[in-house]
């Protein structure tokens, strides 16, 4: 009898929920309708389940398109780094051939340089490039959508 008058703060609720859910697991996927009903039966309006929802898609969205944009640095900076390879060793070629190798070590050093601070920005971005980076990417596919439809 005494569980039936225990009361739940809404933090309690959704941990409560989400670890039923989590227990549960008998379906992978919960349309949208249902998960409006059952809120109601919490006290929660569709509205409100409506705007988590959208908050929600909005989010995976954002995360997936910070993924893309890491990936895409990822993939700039490895070309960045095969041209190095490729590059210099013909540089101390012609240098050796045409000077005796007194110059190669200046390209090599200056664009090891930069190569280093690429990798620092790839590797360790600065959150806000990141987010600046996520929000192009999504506008640049929303503009996209836009003018195939």
């Amino acid at each position: 009898m005494e569980d039936k008058k225990r009361t739940y703060s809404p933090d309690e609720v959704t941990a409560i929920v989400a670890s039923a859910l989590r227990l549960q697991r008998k379906r992978e996927h919960v349309p949208l309708e249902d998960l409006i009903e059952i809120a109601a039966e919490l006290g929660v309006s569709r509205s409100a389940v409506e705007e988590a929802s959208t908050h929600l898609a909005t989010e995976r969205d954002m995360e997936h398109a910070r993924e893309q944009w890491r990936a895409r640095q990822r993939r700039r900076f490895c070309g960045h780094l095969v041209a190095y390879v490729i590059v210099n060793p013909f540089l101390i070629f012609v240098d050796s051939v045409t000077s005796g190798g007194t110059w190669w070590y200046w390209p090599l050093l200056g664009w090891g340089m930069g190569l280093a601070f690429d990798a620092y920005s790839t590797f360790f971005p600065d959150p806000d490039e990141v987010e600046k980076g996520a929000r192009q990417l999504i506008e640049h596919r929303d503009l996209k959508d836009n003018l195939e439809t």
